[in-house]
C-alpha cells in the first residue's frame, strides 16, 4: 500500500508542477508504442551529446535545428521545418504569440 501511495503523491506533484508552468499534459495514446519510442530515442539523444551543450535548452534548440535524414534531406530539412510545414495556422500563429523574445 505504501508504494501506491508514494506514486499518487508524486504523480500529484508532477501534476501540480505542470499547471503552475501552465504545461499541459498529454500522454500517448494506447496502442501506439511510436510515440514511446520517438521520445526514448529524444533521451537517449540527450544521453549522447548533453556534454556537448551548456543546457538542456541548448540541446533541444540544438536538435530541432539539426537536418535530419528521415525528413526531406535534398532540401536540408530540419525537424523544427517539417513540424511548422505540418501545423496547422492557428498552432503556427500560438506559437510566435507567446515566444517571450517577441514581447521583450
Amino acid at each position: 500500500m505504501r508504494g501506491a501511495r508514494l506514486t499518487e503523491a508524486r504523480n500529484a506533484a508532477f501534476e501540480e508542477y505542470l499547471e503552475g508552468e501552465g504545461i499541459e499534459h498529454v500522454p500517448s495514446r494506447k496502442g501506439n508504442p511510436q510515440t514511446n519510442g520517438k521520445l526514448e530515442r529524444l533521451w537517449l539523444e540527450y544521453d549522447r551529446h548533453r556534454w556537448r551543450f551548456d543546457s538542456l535548452d541548448a540541446f533541444l534548440t540544438g536538435y530541432s535545428n539539426r537536418i535530419h535524414g528521415a525528413l526531406d534531406f535534398h532540401e536540408g530539412e530540419t525537424p523544427e521545418e517539417a513540424f511548422l510545414r505540418r501545423a496547422p495556422p492557428e498552432a503556427i500563429l500560438g506559437r510566435f504569440l507567446t515566444e517571450d523574445k517577441w514581447y521583450d
